[in-house]
């Protein structure tokens, strides 16, 4: 599926989260990526923004985020997000995470949009 509009990033993402499909939510991010977790801990390229989504998909969890704004210029873009992802610990214990997050996206030359930056932040 092809994010062809910045503002569509965050419905896609949740789809891909919720269907469990480690691939799809991968291809919305460039190889070099980083994602920032709220403790300060970075991930940077595929394999280990790999690692941190298979943590939260075991955690039998649905993701459902807003997207509070856009802007964006020309291949560029930034969102400004808010996230919750629900699910069960091994324990069968409920956990809820949720926050914010701040993204910038980029135009690829097929049209398609993907994540450059994630920043996910507690507040």
């Amino acid at each position: 599926m092809i994010v062809d509009r910045p503002e569509k990033m965050n419905l896609v993402l949740d789809l891909f989260f919720n269907s469990g499909d480690i691939e799809a939510i991968l291809s919305l991010y460039e190889p070099g990526a980083k994602l920032v977790l709220a403790s300060g801990q970075e991930a940077v390229g595929l394999d280990a923004i790999r690692a941190v989504y298979q943590s939260w998909l075991a955690l039998n969890s649905k993701m459902q985020s807003k997207t509070l704004y856009c802007v964006h210029l020309a291949d560029i873009a930034l969102l400004r997000t808010e996230w919750t992802i629900s699910g069960t610990d091994s324990n069968r214990g409920l956990v809820e995470l949720q926050g914010k997050a701040i993204e910038v996206i980029r135009r690829q030359s097929n049209g398609n949009w993907r994540y450059v930056i994630d920043h996910i932040s507690d507040a």
